[in-house]
């Protein structure tokens, strides 16, 4: 599923990452996971893509997904990085 979403992200580069996300979840009717989310931003991190895994990020703080110390801590620290 990562790699369906991350060919999406780059054939549609001039797109912000949380309207992919939104395309990806209503008009493909994909259900994602929180822990989905902070593996793809994890990976996308891993590839130096810093302000994509942010905006990920952001994207679970706007659906208002809880997150664990461990997560809030990625999340610091991906927002760090894209600075």
């Amino acid at each position: 599923m990562f790699d369906k979403l991350r060919d999406r992200m780059e054939k549609e580069a001039y797109r912000i990452v949380e309207e992919t996300l939104n395309t990806f979840t209503k008009e493909d009717g994909v259900f994602i996971t929180q822990v989905d989310l902070f593996g793809w931003a994890k990976c996308l991190d891993e590839d130096g893509k810093h302000q994509n895994a942010y905006e990920i990020n952001e994207w679970i703080k706007k659906k208002k997904m809880t997150l664990s110390p461990s997560e809030l801590a990625t999340f610091v620290a991906d927002g760090v990085k894209a600075a």
